[in-house]
């Protein structure tokens, strides 16, 4: 049995958002335009926000909150569990009108507080933007107005870049929302992380950091640039740690914050420190990271460079190059009974511009070589009589190998068992990525050139 194939390959984003709440339009506003039956609720909305909010006359409870003093109503406050907790609890004594909120989370402001409880009052009107974006998340999450929260959250994942996937990552270990905003950091992440982040991905919250390394999903051209990728985190992270420590003993000397730091292109994450009680399951993160390598997909000069690199024991070394023998062997020896264990192998190719093919256009990846073959990805845009439309096929294939410096296997069928993985854009589902496997998971047949599977 030959290798158990894994892919990688990119989708372009999902239908766009409404434009109207790119524009930072509330969402309720936008489904309910025209509806007159939602025109008295509208108008209470409008009056409540407009009206009654921090209004000194009509308010039964006042709220200081960072050095500013809000007049509000408890009825109205009492729609958030956080506040209907505080007034029926702690201050339930109607004399007791004036409460001050501490709060200590630096990402809350005031434009935020004023936004989130106006939001309480039926103020939909809300002006979401990537400066104040995750400052209303942070007072959304802190005053437990769950619609606050998912509406900002929608804004946040339809409008993610590669640009601020790293601070979105963060925020969103730290509030601990639902899945759709970690979702859509994860599917950029396993989409682009490798080649537009290469430099940044130590900066990722180890939780998150862990599931992307570990993830078949996550897009690398192959087995070696995936292991070039962990050494290149592991000394970014050892880097950042020191630098860390040494500015943290620089101002303890001198009672002032020491100027300097990392890399221009590390951005605001890089001022966040690297928990110390998390060195240990920092450790042990890449020690799985790099037991996870399939390493007998390698070549064999890979293999001699890796080991020099001195990161992986020498069992694990010595394991691959058994395998990769013992494959060869198997491989250029047909008739020879040799019993092996089948291999992973994976590799990631990506398409561009689906959209514009047309009816029966192909695109065909690089060929990566494994196992005395060359396999690669084609997709076609194939013609959808029943939809009066189109549809795209993936095909897997494998080719004779014409390298002669490498093994080459001349069997015209091999058996072999696959996964196509897809990461999605922003998606409100379960998963960050589609899985496609071979027909019902289990092996089939691959002939050199003419024989290829629709996934």
């Amino acid at each position: 049995m030959l290798p158990q194939e894994t892919d990688s390959m990119n989708t372009s984003p999902a239908t766009e958002p409404c434009k109207c709440h790119r524009s930072g339009e509330s969402l309720p506003d936008c489904i309910s335009k025209g509806d007159s039956k939602n025109q008295n609720q509208r108008e209470l909305a409008r009056y409540l926000s407009e009206s009654i909010f921090n209004n000194r006359p009509s308010s039964d409870i006042s709220l200081e909150i960072l050095g500013q003093e809000y007049y509000l109503h408890r009825v109205i406050l009492c729609r958030s569990p956080y506040f209907k907790s505080l007034l029926s609890d702690q201050w339930k004594d109607d004399a007791k009108n004036k409460i001050t909120i501490g709060i200590d989370d630096e990402n809350i402001t005031t434009e935020a507080v004023n936004l989130a409880l106006r939001s309480l009052y039926g103020d939909t009107r809300t002006s979401f933007t990537k400066n104040n974006q995750f400052s209303l998340l942070a007072t959304g999450t802190f005053f437990a107005l769950d619609t606050f929260c998912m509406d900002c959250i929608d804004f946040i994942a339809w409008g993610l870049d590669i640009d601020d996937v790293i601070e979105c990552a963060v925020q969103c270990t730290r509030y601990d929302h639902n899945a759709m905003l970690k979702n859509a950091c994860m599917a950029l992440l396993l989409q682009e992380g490798s080649t537009a982040l290469g430099d940044q991905l130590h900066l990722l919250p180890l939780s998150m950091l862990k599931e992307v390394l570990s993830s078949d999903a996550f897009w690398v051209s192959c087995e070696f640039d995936r292991y070039q990728l962990l050494k290149k985190i592991v000394n970014h992270r050892n880097e950042h740690r020191a630098r860390l420590s040494q500015q943290q003993a620089c101002d303890m000397l001198t009672d002032e914050p020491c100027s300097g730091g990392g890399p221009a292109n590390e951005g605001p994450a890089a001022l966040v420190d690297l928990p110390r009680d998390d060195e240990k399951c920092e450790h042990e993160l890449f020690q799985q990271a790099f037991a996870s390598l399939q390493l007998a997909s390698l070549k064999f000069e890979q293999l001699v460079q890796v080991r020099q690199d001195g990161l992986l024991n020498e069992d694990q070394i010595h394991a691959a190059l058994w395998s990769h023998e013992v494959q060869r062997l198997g491989i250029c020896n047909p008739g020879r009974k040799i019993d092996s264990a089948p291999v992973k192998f994976r590799f990631g190719v990506k398409f561009e511009d689906f959209a514009s093919m047309a009816k029966g256009a192909t695109k065909r990846s690089s060929k990566h070589f494994f196992a005395g073959s060359m396999w690669s990805v084609e997709v076609r845009m194939q013609e959808d009589r029943a939809e009066d439309g189109k549809y795209l096929s993936v095909f897997l294939f494998r080719d004779r190998n014409d390298d002669s410096s490498l093994y080459k296997d001349d069997r015209q069928t091999v058996s072999v068992k696959f996964q196509l993985y897809t990461p999605r854009w922003y998606s409100k589902c379960t998963a960050p990525f589609d899985r496609f496997p071979s027909s019902k998971g289990s092996y089939c047949e691959l002939v050199s050139v003419v024989d290829h599977r629709t996934v």
